[in-house]
């Protein structure tokens, strides 16, 4: 099984195109092993995301707020999940409206200014992040995560408000200059629960991971042969290299470089022959 990072990864930042990883999505379809978008996007971003890669397979969105599982994917119940629409749905963080409750008390009370996604427009986060109005208002719908910017430039308001939310049982995820509040204090949880199905599903496996930044340690910590494809800074490399030793720096950046690894590994005939070249 794959876990692997979007933007940067699979998706090209600046053509928001797949194209540069289409051999490479071809070779997993056929060999079958299954690709896990792991993202802070939301479950309606990933889905027109699967739909645009062709892929039928669970996703995690949201920071790790909840694993989105569809229908019969596994042939067992799912005591834990929740069946809504076409997917089975373990959440893993508090609902989107006691995030938003929970960031406006402690921003009050620690007098720190921040402003959060629940109140933007879509017109203003369209042009926050230069995106679409559709993309835009697909990023609005959230229900486990709230993206929020801190007014005030001070580190020490920064401190004390990431200390309350962390003492109420909140994790704080910075992506660029926002930050994701979310209630899954485990962030590995996802990975490990998603790993746990697989096995019961089809026995041995091996999970590859494919991250970019700093925010995608999580599942890349939880598998067992993980790749680091080369960011726009150096330093940031560099420090998810050094959290991760046994980390292989893939040559290239973005879809090219993923593309390569995946070619390489899903070129061999079984997940068995991946894990004996990935040992080497």
């Amino acid at each position: 099984m794959v876990f692997t990072a979007v933007e940067d990864a699979v998706l090209d930042r600046a053509t928001r195109s797949f194209e540069r990883a289409a051999e490479a999505l071809d070779l997993l379809r056929d060999e079958g092993i299954p690709l896990i978008l792991c993202s802070s996007r939301t479950r309606a971003e990933l889905e027109l995301f699967q739909q645009d890669l062709r892929i039928r397979a669970p996703f995690v969105c949201e920071d790790g707020g909840a694993i989105f599982i569809p229908r019969k994917y596994f042939s067992f119940p799912l005591p834990e999940a929740v069946a809504v629409g076409g997917y089975q749905i373990i959440e893993l963080s508090a609902p989107y409206p006691e995030l938003v409750e929970a960031l406006r008390q402690a921003a009050r009370r620690e007098r720190v200014p921040v402003v959060g996604f629940d109140e933007l427009s879509v017109d203003a986060v369209a042009t926050e992040h230069k995106i679409s109005l559709l993309e835009a208002r697909l990023a609005k719908l959230r229900d486990y995560s709230e993206p929020f910017r801190i007014l005030d430039p001070d580190p020490a308001a920064r401190t004390r408000l990431f200390h309350r939310l962390q003492r109420a049982g909140f994790r704080c995820t910075p992506h660029g200059r926002f930050y994701h509040l979310t209630g899954n204090k485990d962030e590995r949880q996802p990975f490990r629960k998603l790993k746990s199905l697989y096995r019961k599903a089809w026995g041995e496996l091996r999970a590859v991971g494919i991250g970019v930044r700093l925010a995608h340690l999580a599942f890349l910590r939880e598998a067992d042969f993980p790749v680091v494809l080369p960011a726009g800074c150096q330093e940031e490399t560099a420090r998810l290299l050094g959290e991760l030793p046994a980390a292989r720096l893939a040559g290239k950046a973005g879809p090219p470089g993923w593309n390569e690894v995946i070619v390489e590994l899903a070129g061999h005939r079984t997940l068995q022959a991946v894990a004996r070249s990935l040992e080497v």
